[in-house]
């Protein structure tokens, strides 16, 4: 980009564009970080500067919903106390006034029940806590149930946020309205801001068969983690439990995600492309599975055997 620069620059100023070439070779190497970025790697930062500037607009547009309804709120607060200033003012008679404004309060209220504190909860949620901004991934579950995905109850993107709803796009392409006074008694992870993500699943290594080679399965697999480094930070792995009676032995697999935990796809993406590895892998060595054979035993108790 800086060297197209230089050159429309020399092209309206009416410059040799051999010189220009030389300057824009030369502001390049001062500028340059020693990080060649090529084409793919250009679109992709264009893309996040524009989603940026989208997430940015949207935010702004919330904002100013909440603003306005913030104060369309508070012009019910005012309108009493201007309508009391001008019952003083007339002097009327309050005595006369009291039991019938009483009544009229207390009914109102009983009618409205638990609305107005759901309503005053879920505002400053929205304007004070606000866990998330507009375009953040979150994941919400009930608090006794854990950060386990299984237990989400939603899983979206937040498209939009006032003071009584927050808007989410499912990972279905669905807009769910959730209430800010249900969601803030609900466990809401951020998943854009919790970085990359702590992988954690198991594999089948058959248990018959030379220790050399899980060995080597296992030293292939951190080998694969380490020439990768844009897909996997560490991969640690030991054996957590045996199936003897189906011939294999459980591999744990710990890895550090280099993807952010946001980019659900990519995350997904280089966990398969490590599994068709180790699949890939267990059939070039031969290492095959095969259900073990017992000897049948008999089960029944000594005095029921004729």
């Amino acid at each position: 980009m800086l060297k197209w620069a230089f050159l429309l620059y020399a092209s309206r100023q009416g410059r040799s564009l051999r010189v220009a070439a030389q300057e824009a070779e030369q502001a390049a190497a001062a500028l340059s970080l020693g990080v060649a970025l090529d084409e793919d790697g250009f679109v992709s930062f264009i893309e996040r500067c524009y989603k940026e500037q989208r997430n940015l607009t949207a935010a702004h547009k919330s904002f100013s919903k909440s603003q306005q309804q913030l104060q369309r709120a508070w012009v019910v607060p005012w309108a009493l106390l201007f309508g009391a200033v001008g019952i003083f003012i007339w002097g009327i008679e309050i005595s006369t006034w009291l039991i019938p404004a009483t009544s009229l309060v207390l009914s109102v209220s009983f009618l409205l029940g638990s609305l107005p504190s759901q309503m005053l909860a879920g505002a400053l949620y929205a304007l004070v806590s606000r866990p998330f901004e507009i375009g953040d991934s979150i994941r919400v579950a009930r608090p006794a149930w854990g950060t386990d995905t299984k237990n989400a109850l939603w899983w979206g993107v937040v498209k939009e946020q006032d003071l009584l709803h927050t808007y989410l796009i499912s990972q279905y392409g669905e807009v769910m309205a959730l209430e800010n006074h249900i969601l803030r008694t609900l466990l809401v992870t951020n998943i854009t801001n919790s970085g990359p993500p702590n992988l954690i699943f198991q594999i089948q290594v058959p248990a018959a068969g030379p220790t050399a080679k899980i060995t080597e399965l296992i030293d292939a697999m951190a080998t694969y983690a380490s020439v990768r480094p844009e897909e996997w930070v560490t991969l640690h792995m030991h054996f957590c439990s045996h199936e003897i009676s189906a011939g294999h032995l459980v591999l744990e697999i710990w890895g550090l995600s280099a993807v952010p935990a946001h980019e659900v796809v990519r995350v997904n993406a280089c966990k398969s492309r490590l599994l068709l590895f180790v699949h890939a892998y267990m059939q070039t060595s031969n290492m095959q599975y095969f259900m073990p054979a017992f000897a049948e035993t008999n089960t029944q108790p000594a005095e029921l055997i004729s």
